[in-house]
């Protein structure tokens, strides 16, 4: 990543979804083998991958939740679990582009987003636009 142009903008350049989320993204469901060789959890109806991102003693995580019946209705949220509420690096980043605590948890977005891209459960996201 050290590499690419660090820009805090975080635009959607088609829009959002009902859900809040990019509308470019969409969701891929690999068989069931390779879903739980990539750590994802089969909870029946969805498939739900849950990650740690950032400095651990902050507790947030990057959830992903993809249902099985319809992958458009697929959802990503980075949590902050002390709290039980959304952590909005990205608001965070627009207004303290320093702040090392989001700094960390969107590196850690990024590499996960590219990761998920590559074995072909997201595409369409692109580096530093709104998740």
């Amino acid at each position: 990543m050290a590499d690419r142009d660090l820009h805090f903008d975080f635009v959607c350049a088609n829009g959002q979804t009902a859900r809040g989320m990019n509308s470019e993204l969409k969701f891929h469901i690999l068989d069931d083998k390779k879903m739980k060789r990539h750590n994802f959890a089969d909870n029946g109806d969805k498939w739900c991958l849950f990650k740690r991102v950032g400095n651990p003693k902050y507790g947030i995580s990057f959830d992903l939740i993809i249902p099985k019946e319809n992958t458009e209705l697929a959802h990503i949220a980075v949590i902050d679990e002390d709290f039980g509420q959304h952590y909005d690096y990205q608001h965070i980043l627009r207004e303290s582009p320093n702040c090392i605590p989001a700094l960390r948890v969107w590196i850690d977005v990024e590499e996960i987003m590219e990761w998920l891209a590559e074995i072909g459960v997201v595409e369409g996201h692109k580096f530093g636009e709104y998740i």
